[in-house]
């Protein structure tokens, strides 16, 4: 559940028989009137939404796989993001990874969830040690190369979020940004907070924690 996307048919056949059993139960016969009183989708309603809050077993797995990649972003298994990186994004980002080419089963389903977490998490930016140019840290991130103030001036240009500041702080050098960006971007740029290391924030949930119970809850209200 947590190294493989499952495809909706497999979670259909397997839903169906858990729907049969929660019905009928254990009959000696072979009982085939099924009279389902309420939707499964109903059944697995939260409590406070009317239903039991059996969980669906399909988000379930689509949790575990999205929190996956959240660890891969993160780095959290060093090795295992290195020999992903080596073999499937190298001199890239998780967030830029092409998702074309060979791959195996787990990166397969980690490009299919690539999207949903791209779409739902935020670089909290403190201590400014991410890509400007291929990490989630503004909403406009993954055009931002479409959002340079041409001709361009500014040569290297800035690679880190902290080289878009001022010498020894934390404070961000206006002057560089306006140089660098257009405006709507620097408007992007200049309300986010620098204080400590970056945090990368699952955004949908109240406490930013990217949890298989926070990632549940969310796509339990798609």
């Amino acid at each position: 559940m947590s190294t493989v996307l499952f495809s909706k048919s497999f979670f259909h056949k397997i839903t169906a028989i858990i729907i049969k059993f929660w019905w009928t139960g254990i009959q000696e016969e072979n009982h085939t009137n099924l009279i389902p009183y309420r939707s499964w989708e109903d059944i697995c309603q939260s409590k406070d939404n009317g239903g039991l809050g059996i969980r669906d077993l399909e988000t379930i797995n689509r949790s575990h796989i999205i929190q996956a990649a959240y660890n891969i972003a993160i780095e959290k298994n060093p090795m295992l993001t290195a020999i992903l990186k080596a073999k499937y994004f190298h001199n890239k980002s998780l967030w830029t990874a092409n998702t074309n080419g060979p791959r195996s089963i787990f990166w397969s389903s980690i490009m299919q969830v690539s999207e949903e977490l791209t779409n739902n998490v935020t670089y909290q930016i403190q201590a400014g040690n991410s890509s400007i140019w291929s990490t989630p840290w503004i909403p406009s991130w993954d055009s931002i190369h479409d959002h340079l103030r041409l001709p361009v001036s500014v040569i290297p240009l800035p690679a880190k979020v902290s080289d878009l500041w001022l010498s020894n702080t934390q404070q961000w050098n206006t002057n560089l940004i306006t140089e660098v960006f257009d405006d709507d971007t620097m408007q992007e740029i200049l309300p986010v907070p620098t204080d400590q290391k970056d945090v990368l924030r699952w955004t949908p949930a109240t406490n930013d924690n990217c949890s298989t119970k926070n990632i549940y809850r969310y796509l339990a209200q798609q």
